[in-house]
């Protein structure tokens, strides 16, 4: 029994000691952006309205879009000095950053098209657009070092192919990679995680080596590796009682599942912050 309750604590620690080396995670809910840090939430100043938060590589800036205020925006970690990147004749979602901080890749509405990925520097500056393609181009993830952007697109016709695609940053090489959609980068730029039928799954970047997850019943979204790779981060809708998405953590071999906002409906973007 002893044996068993020291191997409990140090697991308990461990994960403990992860999370915080991890640092805090950005997240979108009540229509408004917010900070999880260690368990405890905070409300970031000027979110409300905001959606999709994405830490910047330095963790100095978020930048979110908003349907209210129309369009993508910049704003310290803290949630102070907002600046708007984008007005949007429609709707603009989605932003990631370059490894140097200077740019967006994002998604907007296009008519005729439905979804396009698009780049913007941060200054709002040199706007454009990487693909045209009749369906929905969405999620992108700009790779760790810099080089590629990955994307998930769904066709709007059976004969063309969908799933997970990556290409150079002004849109060129463009190469399929497997099946599923909301590809995330891993730290070291070597895999993917991502949903497939509402399941988590992990690739080479190649598109070789996939591994589904065990995952518990209930439909997961929106994955996000850890700054150490030790985790991931998660929407899922898991034992809630309205089947909203709330925010999960899990392991990265998809063990040791964690609600981390149990007091909420639902949450519907999320960013972990670098380390």
């Amino acid at each position: 029994m002893r044996t068993i309750l020291l191997a409990a604590l140090l697991l308990l620690a461990t994960a403990s000691a992860a999370a915080a080396a991890n640092g805090p995670i950005a997240f979108a809910s009540d229509d408004a952006l917010w900070r999880l840090d260690e368990g405890v939430e905070q409300r970031l100043p000027n979110g409300e309205g905001g959606g999709w938060p994405a830490w910047s590589p330095d963790g100095s800036r978020i930048a979110f879009s908003s349907v209210r205020r129309d369009g993508i925006w910049v704003m310290n970690a803290d949630g102070t000095s907002l600046r708007r990147v984008t007005t949007s004749p429609s709707l603009d979602l989605e932003p990631t950053w370059s490894l140097d901080g200077r740019r967006l890749a994002f998604s907007r509405n296009v008519p005729g098209y439905k979804t396009e990925i698009f780049v913007v520097g941060v200054d709002g500056k040199g706007l454009r657009r990487l693909t045209s393609n009749r369906g929905e181009d969405f999620e992108p993830d700009w790779a760790p070092n810099g080089k590629r952007i990955a994307w998930s697109f769904v066709a709007s016709r059976a004969n063309i192919p969908s799933g997970i695609f990556t290409m150079n940053p002004d849109g060129s090489a463009k190469r399929i990679r497997g099946q599923g959609i909301a590809p995330d980068w891993s730290p070291d730029g070597r895999r993917f995680v991502f949903v497939l039928r509402g399941e988590l799954w992990t690739e080479a970047v190649g598109g070789t080596d996939r591994r589904r997850l065990p995952v518990a019943p209930g439909a997961d979204a929106r994955p996000e590796w850890s700054p150490d790779g030790t985790q991931i981060a998660l929407l899922s809708s898991q034992g809630s009682e309205t089947a909203q998405y709330r925010l999960w953590r899990v392991d990265s071999d998809g063990e040791n599942r964690r609600l981390l906002t149990p007091d909420r409906e639902s949450v519907s973007a999320l960013s972990w912050a670098p380390r």
